[in-house]
C-alpha cells in the first residue's frame, strides 16, 4: 500500500505514477493538488517517489481555459478571476504544475503518458519529450506541437486504432520507444480515453493498457466504477472492478525488465473506502510476494484518479461535442474531455 487510512504515505521506497487530469474533475482541483504535493514530499522523505504527468486539463488550466471548470470551484476559490490567477503559470497551483508535471515516464518496460503517442514522439523518448515540454512551459509557448491535437496530451490514435483491431501503431510505437529509451519497452499505459463498459482496457494483447474508466461525475456518463489493476511479478496483469465479480485477466503475459513484486494501477478516489481496502490488501500481498521480501521491491502506480474530487452531479460546467475554443486556447480538440 502507499497510503494509510488518513491518506499519509506508507509506501516506503515505492513509486506512484499519476497520469494527469487532476483538475477539472469536480470542485476541488486545488485541494487535489495540495494533497498530491504533500504526498510527494512524504514519499521523497521515505525514499519513494510520486510522479505526476501533465494531462490536457492541466494544460487548459494553465492557459486560463474555463470550459470544464466546476461552478462550485469558482465559488470556492473566489470567482473566475481568482481561479484563473491561481492556475496561471505564475499562480500558486499553476506554478506547481509547471514545476512538477512531466510529459512521460518509464518504469522498467512500461511507458506512461497521458493520452497517447505518435511514432515521431515515440522516437524522441521520455527524456526528450520531458525536456521539450519543460521548455515550452517555461516559455509559455502554447503553440508548441507538444500541446497540439497530435501531441501526447490529446492524441488518441493508439487507443482508437486498437479498438478497431489495428495494432500496427502500437507495435511501431513500442519498437521506437525501445530504441529511444535504450531498453525494451513492452507496454504503454494511457488515460484520457474512457473505456467501454468502464473497465480497464487491455488492448493489443496487453501491450496497450487504457486505464480511464470514467469514474468522475464530470464525465457525465452515469454511474462511476473504480478499478484496480495489478501487474504481477511474472508479468501477467489482472484487474478488479467495483461492481463486477471476479477478475479480468490480460490476454497475454508480459515480463518486466526489472524485478518487482507488483505494480498496482489504481483507477479511483485516493481516499475512497474501496481504494483504501485495495491498498491495505496490497500491503499484505506485496510484502508476502516481494522479491527478497523487501518492501522496496513493491511498486504501486496510481494511473487514474479523476474521482479524487468527489464532485457532485450539479454545478459542473462541462460541455462537449459543441464547443470551439478561442484561437488562443487551441491546444487540442475542444469536443474531447
Amino acid at each position: 500500500g502507499v497510503v494509510d487510512a488518513a491518506g499519509r504515505w506508507v509506501g516506503g521506497g515505492g513509486v506512484v505514477v499519476q497520469t494527469g487530469d487532476i483538475v477539472d474533475r469536480g470542485p476541488l482541483s486545488d485541494v487535489c493538488i495540495e494533497y498530491l504535493a504533500g504526498l510527494k514530499e512524504e514519499a521523497h522523505a521515505a525514499g519513494g517517489e510520486v510522479v505526476n504527468l501533465l494531462g490536457n486539463h492541466e494544460a487548459l488550466s494553465l492557459l486560463g481555459n474555463l470550459d470544464y471548470v466546476s461552478q462550485q470551484e469558482y465559488r470556492r476559490m473566489g470567482g473566475y478571476t481568482a481561479r484563473i490567477a491561481a492556475f496561471a503559470p505564475s499562480g500558486k497551483f499553476g506554478r506547481w504544475i509547471v514545476q512538477h508535471c512531466r510529459c512521460a515516464y518509464r518504469h522498467g518496460s512500461t511507458f506512461f503518458v497521458h493520452a497517447g503517442l505518435t511514432l515521431a514522439d515515440a522516437r524522441r523518448g521520455s527524456a526528450e519529450l520531458n525536456r521539450e515540454m519543460a521548455g515550452a512551459l517555461a516559455a509559455k509557448n502554447w503553440e508548441h506541437p507538444i500541446f497540439g491535437a497530435q501531441g501526447p496530451l490529446w492524441n488518441r490514435d493508439l487507443v482508437l486504432g486498437a479498438w478497431e483491431g489495428d495494432c500496427s501503431l502500437v507495435a511501431d510505437v513500442l519498437a521506437a520507444l525501445s530504441e529511444s529509451e535504450g531498453t525494451p519497452v513492452t507496454r504503454v499505459v494511457v488515460g484520457h480515453t474512457i473505456q467501454p463498459k468502464q473497465a480497464v482496457g487491455y488492448l493489443c494483447g496487453g501491450r496497450l493498457v487504457a486505464v480511464d474508466v470514467g469514474m468522475s461525475n464530470a464525465t457525465g456518463i452515469g454511474r462511476r466504477r473504480r478499478a484496480v489493476s495489478v501487474l504481477h511479478p511474472a508479468g501477467t496483469m489482472t484487474s478488479a472492478h467495483e461492481g463486477i465479480a471476479g477478475e479480468v485477466p490480460m490476454t497475454a503475459p508480459d515480463r518486466m525488465g526489472r524485478k518487482m513484486a507488483s505494480v498496482v494501477a489504481l483507477g479511483g478516489t485516493l481516499l475512497s473506502p474501496f481504494l483504501l481496502v485495495a491498498l491495505l490488501a496490497l500491503v499484505h500481498a506485496c510484502r508476502r510476494g516481494a522479491v527478497g521480501r523487501r518492501e522496496a521491491d513493491c511498486v504501486v502506480t496510481v494511473l487514474r484518479s479523476d474521482a479524487m474530487h468527489g464532485a457532485s452531479k450539479r454545478g459542473n460546467s462541462v460541455k462537449r461535442n459543441s464547443r470551439t475554443l478561442s484561437p488562443r486556447h487551441v491546444v487540442g480538440p475542444a469536443n474531447l474531455v
